[in-house]
């Protein structure tokens, strides 16, 4: 018993080690597996995290990059400027909404004046916006779509990188040493999200209030800046051709992570028809861990925006900001130059200057030696070199040897126009020379001597003084540069005033459309001051306008302030420009005839400007709405400007018969408002035109 006892008491021994061994081995086992399920389960979790991390870089790094080239023509025309400086100007997510400001602009425009012609006119506004429109975003091939294409392609896409050097910086050591996060490029995908979302394009209170309903039902106010933003992935109330759309790029707001459910819900078209660049990106990622299994992640996100990126700029300005508006005060020139009329001058050096309007020079005498009978013009200087030639004559006349020297010479002219030499002067001898502009100090019944130039036509220059005053060396000359020159009204006054012979033509015959200066329209205007037959003043762009027709011409001021302010709505600043402000500019230039004045944009401080710098983005002279013509009619010239009372200092009237019309002048102001395709966002134009022959003018008074 004893034995069987103590054989039991070992057998039981036995099965308790063996249970205790394999309850051991069971709870390594477990534990074991346990450690697996952890490492696995920790592995899946960093592997997440990594793929999250990948993936918001990704929304970051998605604004800039990739890019894509402006094709020439129509892109390059109408975006150049508006590319982003830090990619060679180049286009990437971050900047493509800046194109879709401009092309709303000038759908806006289109919508509401669509130019002559409409649609079916190719330099209408209407064709412009449609074509700028399908350029940026109606087909594969348009810059949206080739943005677009670049965002989802998976050959060379740069964004993987991105997505892989931020993934591989967190740590999945869980997953063995050696894991490596592998961007899954199958997997990768885009999507269209938060449409009505807010694009990186404010909107100016400006733009609101000259486009109304058709652009405050596209924008949101941000609560997180309180600034308003155009909406992204919707379009304006306008017809469908002219409909246009941007991105929700998230102002004031960083990429962040969304639900792979919302993202799947919005991978298909935001706007039917248009080629849209996306906003969301999908990326999967695996990396095989060191028992030999897979982990993986699937993460989604959406970009979002700050006011900077790093060196980017992040928010834009819905403006036309390359656009410039033209102020011509004549025909349209060259893109770098003006434009003056090349008319008759006066040649200063002869005895008939000064009734030509060209000041006194020197001590204001003019003498004219014929036949022994000087012809004298004098200013009023009795006691001058004519007194001085009368005094030394007489004495020569008595004894050469004892008269002295002679006085001087300057200022005397032979009727040649040459100048009068010593011995020419010694015709003078009296100091009641006769004033050529006033035959009434001959007595009735003489015959007045000043009549005698009409006969003056033989000898070495055979026209008449009248003639030689007026063409030097027998040519007109062409005005001096800046200011110069005559309008067309002024040329048929110099027309006229160059002819010496009976039945004489006031005429228009080669004076061109000119630009335009002021004057008393309907008045007598004899010479004043100032250049050859010149009865006008310099004014400015506002002054102007009110003078060709002052009844209408608040409404082409207003409607001129509304497209400068399309180019610049707010200062650089922030501040908005206000109309007085615009105003202020138009009344602040003088336009001389020929001036070219552009509003626009200064390349470097971005505010508005007037001067005569060419704008960078200029593309031509041409608006394309439709014209506004202010016109003051057509008025007569005869009496007006070509023989009026007194002209040039005349007694009367220039020519003793005239006729009483015939000849004509028109001046007007048109104003063509630009839709700023090609950046022309308008011209204002100012010419004077004469027209028409008046014959039947006898000899002068």
């Amino acid at each position: 018993m004893r034995l069987k006892e103590v054989m039991s008491r070992r057998s039981q021994s036995g099965g308790t080690m063996a249970l205790v061994a394999g309850t051991t081995i069971v709870l390594v086992l477990i534990g074991v597996a346990f450690f697996f399920i952890a490492k696995i389960i920790g592995g899946e979790r960093e592997m997440q995290h990594a793929g999250d991390s990948g993936n918001l870089n990704v929304a970051k790094q998605a604004l800039i990059e990739p890019t894509v080239d402006l094709n020439s023509g129509v892109e390059a025309d109408n975006f150049h400027y508006l590319t982003d400086p830090n990619h060679s100007s180049k286009v990437d997510l971050l900047y493509y909404n800046r194109m879709v400001g401009q092309a709303l602009i000038v759908a806006l425009n289109a919508d509401q004046d669509g130019g002559p012609g409409g649609a079916g006119n190719p330099d209408s506004a209407l064709s412009h916006a449609q074509g700028l429109i399908n350029s940026l975003q109606g087909s594969a091939s348009s810059l949206g779509g080739r943005l677009r294409s670049a965002l989802k392609s998976t050959a060379g896409n740069p964004l993987f990188n991105e997505f892989g050097a931020t993934a591989n910086a967190n740590s999945i050591r869980m997953l063995g040493n050696s894991a490596v996060v592998q961007h899954q490029n199958g997997m990768w995908d885009v999507a269209y999200m938060e449409l009505g979302g807010l694009t990186n394009l404010t909107v100016p209170s400006n733009l609101t209030a000259i486009f109304g309903a058709k652009l405050s039902g596209i924008t949101s106010v941000n609560p997180k800046d309180g600034q308003t933003y155009l909406q992204g992935y919707v379009t304006p109330a306008l017809p469908a051709s002219l409909k246009v759309a941007g991105v929700p790029v998230q102002p004031e707001d960083q990429p962040h992570l969304v639900s792979t459910s919302a993202f799947d819900g919005k991978r298909g078209d935001p706007v039917a028809g248009a080629f849209l660049p996306p906003n969301s990106f999908k990326s999967a990622a695996a990396a095989n861990q060191e028992a030999g299994f897979t982990a993986g992640a699937v993460s989604t996100a959406i970009v979002g925006t700050m006011k900077t990126q790093g060196t980017y700029k992040g928010n834009f300005e819905l403006a036309a900001k390359e656009g410039y508006i033209a102020v011509v005060n004549g025909p349209d020139p060259p893109s770098s130059g003006g434009y003056l009329y090349s008319g008759p001058t006066i040649n200063t050096d002869n005895a008939l200057a000064q009734e030509l309007g060209v000041p006194d020079q020197g001590n204001g005498i003019r003498a004219f030696g014929s036949s022994g009978n000087p012809f004298t013009y004098n200013d009023g200087t009795q006691n001058g070199l004519v007194n001085q030639w009368v005094t030394y004559n007489q004495a020569y006349a008595a004894n050469p040897a004892t008269a002295g020297s002679p006085p001087s010479t300057s200022g005397f002219f032979n009727s040649d126009g040459s100048p009068a030499s010593v011995n020419d002067c010694r015709n003078i001898t009296s100091s009641n020379g006769v004033l050529c502009t006033d035959q009434n100090s001959v007595g009735a019944g003489s015959v007045s001597p000043c009549d005698t130039l009409e006969a003056q036509r033989s000898g070495p220059e055979p026209r008449s003084p009248f003639d030689v005053a007026f063409n030097h060396s027998g040519s007109y000359q062409s005005p001096p540069p800046g200011g110069g020159g005559m309008m067309a009204v002024e040329c048929v006054k110099c027309n006229l005033h160059g002819q010496w012979n009976s039945d004489a033509c006031a005429t228009a015959n080669g004076c061109p459309v000119t630009g335009l200066r002021k004057f008393a329209r309907g008045a007598e205007l004899p010479y004043t001051s100032g250049p050859l037959c010149k009865v006008s003043s310099e004014a400015d762009a506002i002054s102007l306008l009110n003078f060709v027709d002052p009844g209408n011409s608040g409404a082409v001021v207003n409607e001129l302030i509304d497209h400068a302010l399309m180019i610049s709505p707010n200062h650089p600043n922030g501040t908005a420009r206000t109309r007085a402000e615009v105003r202020s500019l138009l009344a602040g230039k003088t336009l001389n005839l020929g001036d070219v004045y552009f509003l626009h944009n200064d390349a470097t401080s971005g505010d508005l400007v007037f001067d005569q710098t060419l704008p960078r983005g200029f593309k031509g002279w041409q608006a394309d709405q439709t014209p506004r013509t202010l016109t003051s009619g057509q008025y007569n010239l005869v009496l007006t400007f070509v023989n009026p009372h007194h002209d040039f200092g005349i007694h009367d009237i220039l020519y003793r018969d005239y006729p009483g019309g015939g000849v004509n002048g028109v001046d007007n102001a048109i104003w063509t408002p630009g839709s700023c395709y090609n950046n022309n966002c308008g011209k204002l134009q100012f010419t004077n035109t004469a027209s028409g022959t008046a014959c039947g003018f006898s000899k002068p008074d």
